[in-house]
């Protein structure tokens, strides 16, 4: 199980970063086929990311550290909200497909 998790956390991770293609797309189609190429990619990874966690840890622990990933998700959230409307205000939309295509959580 160990492997295949992290070859299905590898696969996903490497497929995040077309998402930054979108913005080079001459086509609106092409650009939505690698957004959603990137999307469901980070939604693969979220989603084995939060099974990794019960693997990883005690089962009396898994609630808290779940919470406290998610605490810091809606923090990392909010601060980022503002972020990329100052990017979007002073920039074009390429900053930040490539900080999106290029970070994982």
């Amino acid at each position: 199980m160990n492997f295949s998790r992290k070859t299905a956390l590898l696969t996903y991770a490497l497929c995040m970063p077309l998402a930054i293609l979108a913005v080079f797309s001459a086509k609106p189609l092409m650009a939505l086929f690698f957004i959603s190429i990137g999307t469901a990619a980070h939604q693969g990874w979220s989603a084995n990311l939060f099974t990794l966690v019960s693997d990883m840890f005690a089962k009396r622990d898994v609630g808290s550290v779940v919470g406290i990933g998610g605490a810091s998700g809606a923090f990392g959230g909010a601060i980022l909200a503002w972020v990329a409307g100052h990017i979007l205000q002073h920039h074009t939309y390429l900053p930040r497909f490539v900080i999106a295509g290029s970070c994982t959580r």
